[in-house]
């Protein structure tokens, strides 16, 4: 038998790390990845089961009829951690950690047994832990007759009570329902030799609408969905990526504009692949921050789509005009105007959640230019040109709105020079009142908003100016941190006092 290597590790301590954030159970964590890397294999057929060895233990066995990997792919990044052959954005595999999370979770005990079959390239090995050290050999084994791999993973006796044939339905149905929905093509995933049937509760079909957009080329899907019945803890709508469920629940802070009676029944998926840079590295959640003019796109576009549909099923609560305090609404003014100096520091420069850069340069028609330019589907309104005489009225210029504004081509049809314009905004915070709420702030698209509404809004309001200025200027504060979220409490406040020292230096 073939002598043990050390599987080739990167960055133990940030392998170690990942280990204890990771959000799920080990067995269930063996299981998701799995599906992943079958999914990221670009297979069509994923069949699932368990059964017990020659030694009486239980495995999980996981077999596809992907690509397969080629001798790179399967001996020096498969058998290593943290070093991955896979692009960035083309898939949902754990950044190289794949398939050994288990044994990395145990760190003793247990194997995993992976053959694969590519078009020119077909082996086998073992993985296990060995003196506390993940270790791994070629091992003689021929079973797979297609393109493919299986992977076999030993289980505990305690995660083989946990993966009942119950629990692994819930687990796919959970992480990957809009693969079992057929969303992204003809993927079966079967079970013991059955298909696995979508999670979908009756659907009043009359109310039900799909939609896209697209946001810097990459094309987003909308499924939007009205139950018959009220879903518990399933309402809301999910975020999905290359098949996998990142976030559910996600209202877009539009949750409390909606009817009580109907809030329960709303559900569906956003497919976002387009995302992808924003990915944790556990893959089960969004850094905003990495591309904050991303998310703000993203949520701008899947906002209008969500509450355009519901308008239309009647599902919007129907608010009265009411007069706003002229006061309050100068001193929100204000506070915009000194916020937005503030955001000039380069302190504060990413925190704006609507988008940072201020300037940029654009196309724009011209008799005798000297580029060719087409017209092309997506377009924002600038605010004028910079540099020149006056600031200009305002013109289309490429971006994530519908419309349509001129993209440089070789074999474009018209003439065009490009010029400096201003293409994003600085912060604007509004004022709306919802007393059912329990929030003080969220964020829309355009704005900032302050719930006036809000218990905490009242009492700011009885105490006069001065508390309403530190009542605005918390909640943008923490609108602020929920795009670049602190690691710690401690580094929270830190930013929290530099925050209010930076902005009472405002002038």
């Amino acid at each position: 038998m073939p002598e043990w290597s050390p599987l080739k590790i990167d960055m133990l301590n940030n392998i170690r790390n990942f280990v204890e954030m990771y959000p799920y159970p080990a067995a269930e964590a063996a299981m998701v990845e799995a599906i992943a890397n079958c999914l990221d294999a670009r297979a069509t057929n994923i069949a699932i089961g368990t059964f017990v060895d020659h030694d009486g233990k239980e495995v999980l066995r996981v077999e596809d009829d992907g690509k397969g990997m080629t001798k790179e792919e399967f001996e020096e990044h498969y058998h290593a951690l943290s070093i991955s052959s896979k692009v960035k954005g083309e898939g949902i595999g754990f950044a190289g950690v794949g398939s050994k999370l288990y044994i990395i979770f145990l760190a003793a005990g247990g194997n995993i047994l992976t053959e694969t079959k590519s078009d020119q390239f077909h082996d086998a090995s073992e993985i296990a832990v060995i003196s506390g050290e993940p270790r791994w050999r070629r091992i003689e084994r021929r079973q797979l007759q297609h393109r493919g791999t299986i992977y076999e993973l030993k289980l505990t006796e305690e995660d083989a009570d946990f993966l009942t044939t119950k629990r692994i339905t819930e687990i796919i149905q959970t992480h990957y329902n809009a693969v079992l929905l057929g969303r992204y093509g003809n993927i079966i995933i079967r079970l013991n030799g059955e298909p696995v049937k979508p999670w979908r509760p009756a659907i009043d079909e009359t109310k039900c609408q799909t939609g896209r957009f697209r946001i810097r080329g990459k094309e987003y899907r909308c499924f939007f969905e009205l139950s018959k019945t009220d879903l518990g803890e399933k309402q809301g709508i999910e975020i999905v990526l290359f098949g996998k469920t990142i976030r559910s629940k996600q209202w877009f802070d539009l949750e409390y504009m909606i009817k009580p009676q109907l809030r329960p029944k709303i559900t569906g998926q956003i497919l976002a692949d387009g995302l992808a840079p924003l990915l944790t590295t556990h893959k089960s959640d969004f850094r905003t921050q990495l591309a904050p003019g991303l998310w703000a796109y993203f949520r701008r576009k899947t906002y209008r789509a969500m509450s355009t549909w519901l308008s239309e099923i009647g599902a919007l609560e129907e608010k009265q005009i009411e007069q706003t305090d002229t006061n309050l609404q100068s001193l929100c003014e204000e506070m915009e105007k000194e916020i937005n100096r503030l955001l000039k520091d380069p302190t504060f420069s990413t925190y704006n959640p609507f988008l940072q850069r201020q300037t940029k340069e654009v196309l724009l028609p011209a008799s005798n230019g000297s580029l060719n330019a087409d017209q092309t589907t997506g377009a924002q309104t600038t605010a004028g040109n910079l540099g020149g005489e006056g600031m200009g009225a305002g013109i289309n210029v490429a971006g994530p709105e519908d419309n349509s504004a001129l993209s440089q081509s070789p074999t474009g049809q018209e003439s065009a020079d490009t010029v400096v314009r201003r293409v994003k905004h600085g912060i604007a915070i509004n004022l709306d009142s919802q007393p059912n709420n329990p929030k003080e702030y969220w964020l829309r698209p355009e704005a900032i908003v302050i719930n006036t509404g809000h218990p905490v809004s009242s009492k700011a309001e009885k105490w006069g100016y001065t508390s309403w200025a530190q009542h605005v200027l918390k909640c943008v504060f923490f609108v602020f941190l929920e795009q670049n979220p602190p690691q710690t409490y401690a580094e929270t406040m830190d930013k929290l006092k530099e925050f209010y020292l930076k902005w009472s230096t405002v002038e």
